[in-house]
């Protein structure tokens, strides 16, 4: 074999070896649903005093699945759009939503924006939120899809994770 055959053997096999091991790759995970408790919550006010832009609410929260312990959430809301501006009306607050769902195979990041009461966190109650699965690590490396998160009427949270390729 001469050494440019053997140079471009090897270089075939490089460029094939990332072909191939992509293909090794678990295929995405299933979708499924995780239950929250009503989460332990924390406001910051930031200037001026009152609702305005700016403003974050973080939480906390036990997820289950099944009725076993499943992970924690931890989220972050932050103030994007006031009620009564930009056509909304005087009972609706923009807040722009990023959460971390910490369970057992990994770590499963969304993002999105949430539609809520002025000066409160609650979402409306069986009306669905959608953000969008950012991704992930550990088992849920990778991934992309779609959250629909429901409020039940016992101020705990529906979660159902919907993977897309």
């Amino acid at each position: 074999m001469t050494r440019a055959a053997l140079g471009s053997a090897i270089a075939a096999a490089g460029l094939g070896l990332p072909l191939l091991l992509s293909g090794c790759r678990d295929s995405r995970p299933a979708d499924f649903s995780l239950m929250q408790e009503m989460p332990q919550i924390v406001a910051v006010d930031m200037d001026p005093p009152g609702l305005s832009k700016g403003d974050h609410t973080f939480f906390e929260a036990k997820l289950s699945r099944d009725g076993k312990a499943a992970g924690q959430v931890l989220g972050e809301l932050t103030t994007i759009g006031l009620p009564g501006q930009s056509g909304r009306s005087n009972t609706e607050q923009i807040n722009r939503t990023e959460l971390s769902f910490r369970l057992p195979e990994g770590l499963i990041l969304a993002a999105g924006l949430t539609k809520v009461a002025p000066q409160d966190w609650k979402i409306k109650a069986q009306q669905p939120s959608e953000r969008v699965i950012l991704g992930g690590t550990g088992r849920y490396a990778g991934v992309r899809g779609v959250l629909s998160t429901v409020r039940q009427e016992d101020n705990s949270f529906e979660h159902q994770f919907q993977f897309h390729d």
